[in-house]
Parts: structure tokens; C-alpha cells; sequence
């Protein structure tokens, strides 16, 4: 974990803590409890700042915890297989089967060298991500870019063409097989 997000992490958790204890403070005379805290108007320096702060503080925690919530019920399903039901029958595309085609694909166009490739499937979107080894070819990216739309038409026409769904084909880390040769 970075600086920056340690810090962000800290000061969120902060004033947390600080909303805590605010209401640890606001019901202490519900609890029987050996030891006694001030009220939050009694504090020196701050105390008449202190409700305030604590009402907006609060207005915003459970501002972000609504979102937060609308976020997770509406963030899209992952999906392992797509099914299609047609009169025919059912047509079911596993996770492992795109992977494997996008794999022999580029060991077939003479790409990479043990292509690493993942896909995430949900709704009606595929995201494949490909790792791995360039052979060495001039044009590289132009002919990755060919590849990927013609493995992207070769993929609409194994699920169908009256499915509409979205794929997105991404390289990571281009490099080339041979990078301690000395030119």
C-alpha cells in the first residue's frame, strides 16, 4: 500500500474514530460505566464546535455508506459461463473456453510464446487481458490490433450475431521475448 493511501486510509479511520466517540460520549448516561467523559459542549477550546462537526461529520459517513450500498446491489454480476437458450437448445460459453481460444489464437497468428490470458465475463461484456512473451516481428502493434478485431468478429460469430455483446481486448506490458540482446 502506497503513502498516499495509507494516509487517505488513516484520516478516513480518524474521523471515524472521532464520530465513535462522539457517540460513545452523547449515551454514556445509558451505560453504567466507572469513569465519566465531559460533554461534548464542555470541552475546552472546542466544545462549541464539536456538535457541528459531529452532526456533519455523520450527515457525510452515511452519505458515503448510501452510495456505497447502491454500489454493490447495482455492480455487475461475474459471470464463469454465458448461457444462451435458443429452440435448438442451449448454447453455454465457459470462462476456460474463451481463454483457451484467445490463447491458441495467438500461439496460431505466431504473436506470443505461452500467452497468459484472462477474461472477465459478466452482464454482456467479455474483458480479456493478454500477458506474455512478443515474438520478435516488425509491426507489433499493428498486428495486434489486426488480431484483436479479427479474434473479436471470430468470437461474435462463435456466440452469435443477434447477441449483442461488448469485448475488449487489452495488452499488458508489451516487451519483447529477447530483451538482452545487444544491437
Amino acid at each position: 500500500m502506497s503513502k498516499l493511501k495509507k494516509t487517505i486510509v488513516a484520516i478516513f479511520l480518524l474521523l471515524f474514530m472521532y464520530l465513535c466517540f462522539s457517540v460513545i460520549v452523547s449515551n454514556q448516561a445509558y451505560v453504567s460505566i466507572p469513569f465519566y467523559f465531559l460533554n461534548l459542549n464542555e470541552y475546552p477550546l472546542v466544545g462549541e464546535w464539536l456538535p457541528a462537526i459531529t452532526f456533519y461529520l455523520a450527515g457525510s459517513v452515511f452519505i458515503v455508506l448510501f452510495i456505497l450500498m447502491l454500489f454493490t446491489i447495482f455492480y455487475p454480476k461475474k459471470l464463469s459461463q454465458f448461457k444462451f437458450r435458443e429452440t435448438d437448445g442451449v448454447l453455454r460459453i465457459s470462462k476456460k473456453a474463451v481463454e483457451g481460444f484467445v490463447a491458441e489464437s495467438l500461439i496460431a497468428e505466431k504473436l506470443m510464446k505461452n500467452p497468459n490470458v484472462k477474461a472477465t465475463m459478466s452482464q454482456r461484456k467479455i474483458k480479456i487481458k493478454v500477458k506474455g512473451d512478443y515474438q520478435i516481428v516488425s509491426d507489433l502493434f499493428g498486428k495486434t490490433d489486426q488480431w484483436s478485431k479479427t479474434l473479436e468478429t471470430q468470437l461474435h460469430e462463435l456466440i452469435g450475431p443477434d447477441v449483442k455483446i461488448s469485448i475488449k481486448i487489452k495488452f499488458e506490458k508489451p516487451r519483447p521475448e529477447n530483451n538482452n540482446r545487444v544491437t
